[in-house]
């Protein structure tokens, strides 16, 4: 979530994600890539003053909610561009059942 509302400011450096966020940068890139997999993140490369490339990474979700019913975790989710998507979690059985 800390993520996503920073990456909300605008096209941001991983390093300034993780400066407003405050999640530790060995933590963010992995959660970095993960959201951009799923769609959550838009990734864009860029070049610095010394034409060094590096990613920008920008919120691509405007809202999302999650539902809990029937032993689901249920999460719609509205893209920017009105897009919409829908996951369903299922937890199975419990140990032992």
């Amino acid at each position: 979530m800390l993520i996503l509302a920073a990456a909300s400011a605008g096209p941001l450096s991983a390093r300034q994600i993780a400066a407003e966020s405050g999640v530790p940068e060995s933590t963010l890139y992995r959660r970095l890539e993960r959201l951009a997999e799923i769609g959550a993140l838009c990734e864009t490369s860029a070049l610095d003053g010394d034409n060094n490339h590096y990613f920008e990474y920008e919120t691509a979700i405007r809202h999302f909610d999650v539902t809990f019913e029937a032993g689901e975790a249920v999460v719609n989710a509205e893209y920017v561009g009105g897009k919409t998507r829908r996951w369903t979690y299922n937890s199975g059985p419990a140990a032992g059942d």
